[in-house]
């Protein structure tokens, strides 16, 4: 079990289907949270191996695009600062997240730590214990890798990246669950009803 403070989510501010997340916020308030299937989270491995295959990249470009590459190394101190703070990666699992977190429930996770875990996953779909798992990797470091680059904005999302010009930052919207639950309940982007129930407190 999790708190939401623990998880990150990359590039994902809003929920998306808003029926999906009646439902689930439903089956949390009333107590029935702990029958569903667990969300899928990872911890981001070595983050000193993702700055290497970074630096193999804009080390080469560095003369030639100084002021892009220093955007881009800022971007990724941030985001591996983030990950330093908040080990868990959310993988799968938004709607019941932000469920869990807008009813004060802990949040039941599965943790994916090697790649065997992928077959186990594959065998719970098959007997109904997960519903499904959409990710296409089925190797936790280019999961991994695939989710940093997702955040970091890079274009194909994957490690080594090509440098992608601009001075501005790419850094995704990555925030812990309860920041982003926090940022959907104060801009009103959620139903009154559940709004008053996250600030209504257990």
């Amino acid at each position: 079990m999790l708190q939401p403070e623990q998880i990150i989510v990359p590039d994902e501010y809003e929920l998306g289907d808003e029926s999906i997340l009646k439902i689930y916020f439903r089956v949390f308030d009333k107590g029935h949270g702990g029958d569903l299937p667990p969300a899928i989270v990872t911890k981001a491995g070595s983050i000193q191996g993702f700055k290497e295959k970074l630096e193999e990249c804009y080390g080469d470009w560095e003369t030639r695009n100084p002021d892009d590459v220093a955007a881009r190394r800022k971007d990724y101190i941030e985001l591996f600062g983030i990950l330093n703070q908040h080990p868990y990666m959310l993988i799968d699992g938004n709607h019941k997240t932000a469920a869990a977190t807008l009813t004060h429930n802990r949040i039941s996770a599965l943790e994916l730590q090697t790649d065997i875990d992928f077959e186990e996953i594959q065998r719970m779909i098959e007997l109904g214990e997960l519903f499904d798992f959409k990710r296409p990797e089925r190797n936790l470091d280019k999961l991994r890798e695939s989710y940093v680059a997702q955040c970091l904005g890079l274009p194909g999302s994957t490690l080594p990246p090509s440098l992608t010009l601009g001075t501005h930052s790419l850094l995704k919207y990555t925030k812990t669950i309860r920041e982003r639950v926090d940022d959907l309940t104060s801009s009103g982007d959620l139903p009154q009803y559940m709004i008053e129930r996250y600030r209504r407190g257990k």
